[in-house]
């Protein structure tokens, strides 16, 4: 009997954690309906574009130097050079199309913060998180925050960055001696 009541336990915490988990999920993909949002995704969506584009070039750079090397005329290796580069950027093109219609990408933008969501936030958390960001003040952080986010990482690069190549030269001149030094004790002189 008591073995009988402790799985009867267990079966009303195992349904109950489940019914918790559904519920959080459903918040949860409210919470991410406003959270990645149209702006976002074609964000993000351009973001990966630009990459997917720049490795694409320097693939076809690398690929169109070794075939004209196959080339003797030059007047053959403009016009393979010329035709190349517009099959590149056609290549391009298809690209991205492909990966914004193939890949998906705003349903697993919306799947994934779902899924961190429910991981990281107990159900009053993602409620309080709702309620926050669709407040007046959550709806301005959500505006904004890129734009800061985008605004430390420039001032970091236009402040931060010089000083660090800074330190860096310090050290590897002062270090460099050192180097000298002790290679100096291993060569003959």
């Amino acid at each position: 009997m008591k073995f009988l009541s402790s799985v009867f336990f267990l079966g009303l915490l195992i349904s109950n954690v489940s019914a918790n988990s559904d519920r959080t999920s459903k918040v949860a993909a409210k919470l991410a309906d406003v959270l990645v949002s149209e702006d976002e995704i074609r964000r993000q969506s351009s973001k990966l574009s630009t990459q997917l584009k720049e490795q694409t070039r320097q693939n076809n750079q690398v690929l169109l130097e070794r075939l004209s090397l196959f080339i003797d005329a030059e007047d053959d290796k403009a016009k393979f050079s010329q035709d190349f580069l517009q099959l590149s950027l056609q290549m391009e093109e298809e690209m991205v199309k492909r990966m914004e219609s193939d890949l998906g990408l705003a349903a697993f933008m919306k799947q994934t913060t779902v899924d961190i969501y429910t991981t990281e936030f107990t159900d009053e958390e993602i409620a309080q998180l709702g309620r926050f960001f669709t407040s007046a003040v959550g709806k301005k952080y959500l505006r904004v925050s890129p734009l800061i986010l985008e605004e430390i990482v420039e001032k970091t690069q236009t402040e931060i960055v010089p000083k660090i190549l800074e330190v860096q030269n310090s050290v590897q001149n002062q270090f460099q001696l050192k180097f000298r030094e002790l290679h100096s004790q291993f060569v003959e002189q």
